[in-house]
């Protein structure tokens, strides 16, 4: 009788003690798959840019389109704080341009793909440094502005340019971009990756891209080259001025929302 007693207690610990390690572990993994999630909206201004970071009154954007201007260039003052004229090529669209108005200049990897591609995790320096890299010709290039808004936030499995020839070339500097940041991309896009640059490729950590609740697509409402957003007013030079004013200055960087 003592024995059965004995052995019905040990059959009831044990159960026990299993559905107490199955619902710490079933905790856990709930844990864990809510943190992975946990990416914050996109904000733009987080990554900020442009930056005149050697104080030569040069910001990122004009210190792209001086490096890659092939024609020659022309300011609007004395100072060459900003460009009006060059020639630029634009590898995504096979054509040249000759006005700086024209173009945008592009981050190779949008900002918010980025952010959905780890980028959410770094500091506010860090972001900084990502939107306004320069040590890196493939990271910012002056390309069409339309072809940009084509663009938007879309990775290479989403969007390519028009341009076929350049393909392998994007493609490339896609990834380099990515390894060199330490940027995840998801399956479809290294499924794109490979079949542009062959398996043996260096090619991005493959991960899911992340959620970030909120977040709105650039390719509606962003434009790389725009340094200020006009909501109320309307778009004047640089800056933004009410919309029942004249606008005397010529076009800058600010854009109309």
């Amino acid at each position: 009788m003592f024995k059965s007693i004995k052995l019905i207690c040990l059959i009831l610990f044990a159960s026990l003690a299993f559905f107490s390690c199955t619902n710490k572990d079933d905790t856990k993994l709930a844990t864990t798959s809510s943190s992975s999630s946990d990416c914050p909206k996109y904000d733009r201004s987080d990554y900020s840019h442009w930056i005149d970071a050697d104080g030569d009154c040069q910001d990122a954007r004009v210190e792209v389109l001086v490096a890659e201007n092939i024609g020659t260039i022309s300011y609007l003052t004395g100072s060459s704080c900003k460009v009006v004229t060059g020639s630029w090529y634009d590898p995504f669209t096979d054509t040249t341009f000759s006005t700086a108005s024209r173009l945008d200049v592009d981050h190779m990897v949008p900002l918010k793909e980025a952010h959905e591609s780890g980028a959410y995790l770094w500091s506010s320096t860090k972001k900084k440094d990502y939107a306004n890299d320069l040590s890196a010709s493939e990271s910012l290039i002056a390309v069409s502005g339309s072809a940009n808004r084509s663009k938007g936030s879309r990775d290479p499995a989403e969007w390519l340019p028009t341009n076929t020839s350049y393909h392998a070339n994007y493609a490339t500097n896609w990834a380099s971009i990515k390894v060199k940041w330490e940027l995840t991309a998801d399956a479809d896009e290294i499924a794109t990756l490979k079949s542009l640059l062959g398996s043996s490729a260096t090619l991005p950590i493959q991960a899911d891209e992340t959620v970030c609740t909120g977040s709105v697509d650039e390719s509606v409402t962003d434009n790389a080259s725009c340094c200020k957003w006009c909501s109320t007013g309307k778009a004047c030079g640089d800056t933004c001025i009410s919309k029942s004013n004249t606008c005397t200055k010529s076009k800058g960087c600010a854009c109309d929302r």
